[in-house]
């Protein structure tokens, strides 16, 4: 089983700095405003499923397993299924805030796109969302041709973790891949890059992992390992990419899974993107560290699924 850690260059890119600034210059986030921090993550990305028709592809709404989810079809030949879980630490985003920058992974690496409206805190709390990720799973098995492989970023990316973990002690249909980014994988959020590189990235002001994890959890132990995926055994897991920023206070979480991961033999390849920060894929088309690390993740997908 193979482990590696690379830490890659971006090209330079002179829409970096302004991006980063006007990321400082938010409001701060706080988790008993989520109701107007939902609307306000929905406004712009209104249009993204549309511009993605234009581009060629087939979107549609469509019921996974009683789950509501956007299905993505690229146009061309498809060879499998990228299954995505959306960040928002639990309680905000949905598939329309994700759909582009998951739709650009799953399009590079020739696979459609099945984006995950699982449920939300405080509303619905842990375990719904996994139970949620569990049945969009089970109906992609059944209605899907081709390998699936699962991609998830921040809170998603916990949520990719405790869904890898869930189906294998389920028994469930194996995946064959999974992608995280900036993974939110420990509830507590106790590791030393939360307040270490807490100045340095400029997304950190916007999430209230602590309140967040408070509406997620409502009374779960946090060292669960279906809350905290940090804690998971995971052996017998398929072939994971993490990808991380440089810069972003979740790396910490990262290494850490990863570090667990090949403890267990799984293939591991860490990319770490010099002066990224906090899932910064969500500038896909807009910053060319987001296009190319998007395109990175694809490459490894290809690679993985064959």
């Amino acid at each position: 089983m193979a482990y590696e850690h690379l830490v890659l260059p971006c090209t330079p890119d002179a829409r970096l700095a302004p991006l980063i600034e006007s990321l400082r210059d938010l409001p701060p986030g706080r988790a008993e405003d989520y109701l107007g921090a939902r609307e306000a993550a929905e406004l712009p990305h209104t249009g993204d499923a549309d511009a993605l028709r234009a581009e060629g592809a087939d979107v549609r709404e469509v019921v996974a397993g009683g789950v509501p989810a956007i299905l993505v079809e690229p146009p061309g030949d498809v060879s499998g299924t990228l299954i995505g879980l959306h960040g928002g630490s639990y309680v905000l985003c949905s598939a329309t805030t994700h759909l582009r920058r998951f739709a650009a992974i799953g399009t590079l690496a020739g696979l459609r796109t099945l984006v995950v409206d699982y449920r939300l805190a405080p509303e619905h709390p842990f375990p719904a969302g996994l139970h949620d990720s569990i049945a969009a799973l089970g109906w992609a098995t059944a209605n899907l041709d081709g390998p699936l492989a699962l991609v998830g970023d921040s809170a998603g990316g916990g949520l990719a973790l405790a869904t890898l973990l869930r189906a294998r002690d389920l028994g469930a249909p194996q995946l064959s891949a999974a992608v995280v980014i900036s993974p939110w994988a420990d509830l507590r959020c106790g590791a030393p890059s939360h307040q270490t590189r807490r100045a340095r990235d400029p997304f950190a002001h916007l999430d209230d992992l602590p309140g967040y994890a408070a509406l997620y959890a409502a009374g779960t132990d946090l060292d669960d390992p279906l809350a905290s995926p940090v804690h998971g055994d995971y052996r017998g897991m398929q072939p994971l990419l993490v990808q991380i920023g440089s810069e972003e206070t979740l790396y910490d979480d990262a290494i850490a899974v990863a570090g667990a991961a090949d403890a267990a033999g799984v293939d591991v390849r860490v990319e770490e993107w010099a002066g990224m920060f906090h899932t910064w894929h969500a500038h896909v088309g807009k910053v060319t560290g987001a296009d190319e690390a998007i395109a990175s993740a694809a490459t490894f997908l290809r690679r993985t699924l064959g």
